[in-house]
Order: C-alpha cells, then structure tokens, then sequence
C-alpha cells in the first residue's frame, strides 16, 4: 500500500550481491538505487558502488578513504586488480582512439580511370575543377530527368510558346524548377555522367613491417630524450631499473602533448607533500597489524657525511619494517639518561601496548638505556643488534696477532696498488678489469670481505709483480720512495704464507 502524497518509499538494503564481481565477497549492498555499499571490515558506507568499494580495499586515495581494517592479503590483491584494469582501459583508449584518427583523417580525391588502371592524385586547382564539372554534370543530369518525368523534350515549348511569350527554350527554363546542386554522397541516385571518374580513394593499410617499423622510430625517439636527461643530470642508468620508471612513460603517452612537465620547486613542494601523504596512508595500513600482533622497535644510530650524529627509529611488523622517525643528537650527551628518554618516547608516541619488543646496539649506554626501559615498561623485552654483535666479535678475532699481521699486510698492498694510478693500471689489466675491496675503518666485517677478495686474485696479482710493465715501471719510471714500497709489496705477494 503506497503512502499519501506520493511519497517515495524508504530505501532498502540487501545482502544478496547484484553481481559476481570478487569485490562483494568484502561488502554488502546498502541502497542499490544510489549506489551504496558497506565494507564488511570498516563498516564504512561508500557511494559510488561496487568501484568505490575496490578502491577503498586497495587504498586508492583521492576519490575514497583507505580502509584501515582490511588485511595486506586483501590490500595486495585489490591493488593488483586495479592496476590491471587501468592497464586494460589505457590500452582499450589507444586502441579506440587510433580507430578514431584513421577515420576522422581527410580522405584524398583522385581520378580514378578504372578501364586504364591508373590513379591520379589531384591538386587543389584540379580538384576544384572536377567538383565544377561534377556540379554541372548532376545539374544537366537533373534537368533532363525532369522533362523526361514531366513530358517535356527538348525543342517544344511549355505551352504558353503559341501566345508570343517566348521561346521554347525561354519557357523551358521558365517552368522548370531550379534544382539544388549539393555534394555527392554515398549511395546517392543522383550521378552525373562524370561522377563515374570522381571516386575517393581509401588509405592503403599498412603493413606488419611498416607498423613494426613506425614503433622502432617512435621507441628511439624516445630512448634519445630520455637518455639526453639522464646523462645530462649524471644520472645512473640504474634509474631506469625502479618501479616508477616505465609508469611514468605511460603516463606521458597518455597525456599526450601540450602538456608541461612540473617545474622544481613543484616537484619539492606540491608533489613532495602528496608523495608523504600518500606514504602516511601507506603506514597507516601497517597500525592494524600493530594491534593485533604487535611490533618491535629498532633503534640505529649513525654519522652521516656532514658528521652529524642522527638516532634512527624503525618498526618491524610480520608485514615489513617502516621508518618512523630520525633523531638529530649532535649536540647531545648519549649517555643512558637521554637514550632511555628518547625510547621512552618513541615508545608513547607509537603505542605502549603495541611494542613488544626492542632492538639496539650493543654498547654501554644503549644497554643501560634499555634495561631502564624494561624496568618501567614490563612487557617490554630487549635484544642486541646482531649485526653489531657480530661485528664486536670480528673485531676481538682482528686483536690476535697473526690475524692482525695479515689484516696490516693486506691493506698496506690494496692501499699501495691504488694510491698510484700507473700501477693501478697494471693491476686492472692482469685482474681483467675486476677490482680489490677494501677495508672500511669502522665495520671488521669488510676486513675479511677484503681479505677474501685478495685471496681471490692471488694468482693474478703474483702474476703482477712478475709481469715486465711492473718491473719496468719499478726500474724506470718509479721513484725511490715508490720503489721502496713497492719491493715490499713483491715481498708480501710472493712470500709463501700469501
């Protein structure tokens, strides 16, 4: 029974999914006339149907909120999703857009002698000439229908010729309607005697090779710009290896032209800001793994190349690690009161209940620090880092003296071959262009990384200080101080024990 009035009856929501779609396994129906669903997770309610519930899945910003309950399995498989569905309409867009260009291009007139077998492409003035001549061609062709349908013939007058009126002639142009000249079209009954000779000549398809060969010019065009920027900004050719590189060639196919790119203070300003937010929602995506399964916070500390000293925070979750923030501590004490502070906060600021567990170095203060931490927050459990404890440990190996003696001997030979080119010149010809590691001051590790590398070029380097360009060199060319040195790395390659 309707209402009074007319009034419209109340929307009603269904559980039943209006289609097999895999996005309705993740929501229900809300109001199917205006198109609103309700995601199963967040109990959001969308507009815009069931493609708004797949970019709120996958966490596509701009047009809908993220779903911030949904699991990464989920997430990632929506993602994938989308992305295959924008690739199936940019591609479905060019492909329709191709048609449309072939078809809106201006056909081409010609003459066409069919018994001879022969096209002739046409000028402007010739082609004006024949639309003349094609005009009047279907004007005498329409006259003479005319008086063949109206019972007049050529050389009789229109009945008025015997009242002194006029010519036959005179009456015939008289009475005959004046008929309209147009352009010919497809299928039009209306054909002159020259319309026989005026066809239009459809554009040839190009071949697979033409096609194929268009494509390699347009994929050349392209690699030249592309590669002018890179090289031009000493850019590494390795860019072209990141997720975002063929991305943004599609997109500027897409756009295509009279479209200018982004100036540098847009791209640091504008566009950076949208990248960190869309970044924020990224980690947001991580909070719900958080809370359900907790998280460790690891904490790294480090000098960068202007000497400053930055503290590095870092969550672990089972779904990845997030940088969470960066600590500028160059003109602070580390000693344990401000590292307990600083974790302390790091630990309110993130969620007590989700830090379950923390990670540092393994140095006094950060020891200290944690144990402070620990005794105020129970739960909470500490572990080294152990890349850090490993590197103490080759470092106390490093402190035995015939460990010690090797470790010196290689470094005064890899720091000799490359503090003068000329030998170091020799050496990349017998190593075959490969290079020798060197240590780093501050990690053990790469001393015995070097130490293996050294090893493997031993019998290239014997082979070295053998050749006749190192002994050339040595004799002639070589300083004293050189000389001395080098006699000593001869020494140390050709000893036994190496």
């Amino acid at each position: 029974m309707t209402a009074e009035g007319g009034a419209a009856p109340a929307p009603q929501s269904s559980s039943n999914p209006p289609s097999a779609d895999p996005a309705w396994a993740h929501g229900t129906v809300v109001d199917m006339a205006r198109r609103k669903v309700q995601c199963k997770y967040c109990n959001r309610v969308l507009s815009g149907g069931v493609w708004r519930l797949k970019q709120h899945l996958a966490g596509i910003k701009g047009e809908v909120a993220p779903c911030s309950r949904v699991s990464a399995e989920v997430r990632i498989q929506f993602c994938q999703y989308m992305k295959e569905k924008e690739t199936s309409k940019a591609n479905i867009s060019r492909r329709n857009q191709k048609i449309r260009e072939e078809l809106s291009a201006p056909p081409r007139r010609s003459v066409d002698l069919s018994r001879g077998r022969q096209t002739i492409d046409l000028d402007d003035d010739e082609e004006e000439q024949f639309c003349r001549a094609s005009q009047a061609s279907r004007r005498s062709f329409a006259e003479e229908d005319y008086l063949r349908r109206t019972g007049h013939h050529l050389g009789q007058g229109s009945g008025h010729g015997s009242s002194g009126q006029g010519s036959s002639s005179a009456g015939m142009s008289t009475n005959i309607p004046e008929v309209p000249v147009d352009i010919l079209r497809d299928g039009d009954p209306r054909v002159g005697p020259l319309d026989p000779f005026l066809t239009r000549r459809r554009e040839k398809q190009p071949s697979i090779s033409a096609a194929f060969k268009n494509l390699k010019i347009c994929k050349e065009k392209i690699g030249r710009a592309t590669s002018r920027w890179f090289f031009f900004n000493n850019i590494p050719a390795n860019a072209a290896k990141g997720p975002y590189y063929e991305s943004m060639i599609e997109t500027i196919s897409e756009v295509g032209k009279g479209v200018e790119g982004p100036t540098s203070y847009e791209i640091y300003n504008k566009y950076l800001d949208m990248e960190v937010e869309d970044m924020k929602a990224y980690v947001s995506t991580f909070e719900r793994i958080w809370d359900e399964y907790g998280c460790t916070l690891m904490c790294d500390g480090w000098t960068d190349i202007t000497r400053r000293s930055m503290i590095n925070f870092l969550i672990y979750c089972k779904a990845g690690t997030v940088f969470w923030k960066s600590v500028d501590a160059s003109g602070k004490v580390k000693n344990a009161d401000y590292l307990f502070q600083l974790m302390d906060n790091m630990v309110e600021e993130i969620g007590e209940k989700r830090i379950v567990h923390v990670v540092t170095d393994n140095t006094t203060a950060f020891k200290l620090a944690s144990q402070k931490l620990m005794d105020k927050r129970e739960h909470l459990y500490w572990v080294p880092c152990s890349a850090h404890c490993i590197n103490l440990m080759l470092e106390d190996i490093s402190k035995d003296p015939m460990v010690e003696n090797v470790v010196n001997n290689a470094r005064f030979v890899t720091t000799f071959i490359y503090n003068h080119n000329n030998i170091l010149d020799i050496m990349r010809t017998h190593t075959h262009g490969r290079e020798l590691r060197r240590p780093a001051p501050t990690r053990f590790a790469s001393q015995y990384i070097a130490l293996d590398s050294i090893n493997g070029q031993r019998s290239n380097l014997i082979r070295m200080v053998a050749s006749e360009e190192w002994e050339n060199y040595m004799s002639r060319h070589a300083p004293t101080r050189v000389r001395e040195k080098g006699k000593k790395v001869t020494d140390i390659i050709q000893s036994k024990p190496f």
